[in-house]
């Protein structure tokens, strides 16, 4: 008798992996504020904490930063292993 495959399974959980990299820098730039201070008073809210302007210029220079360099990971990533 032989084992059941499992590869559906293992191309599912792939392909949500693959999703989730996508998706999540995508939501994030999408409902980033657009202005520092309305980062920081999100912040404000949400965490109960204050932060400077500085401080919410620099983050919010940051957090697009890096969602822009994980798009364009996923995206050559994804090119590279087009198959063909």
């Amino acid at each position: 008798m032989s084992a059941p495959c499992h590869c559906s399974r293992e191309k599912t959980a792939r392909a949500v992996k693959n999703g989730a990299g996508w998706i999540i820098p995508g939501v994030v730039l999408a409902l980033m504020p657009k202005c520092p201070l309305c980062l920081a008073a999100w912040i404000s809210l949400l965490l109960g904490i204050g932060v400077t302007t500085s401080t919410a210029t620099a983050l919010h220079g940051g957090v697009i930063l890096l969602c822009v360099v994980l798009v364009t990971f996923f995206l050559v990533r994804q090119l590279l292993m087009r198959p063909g």
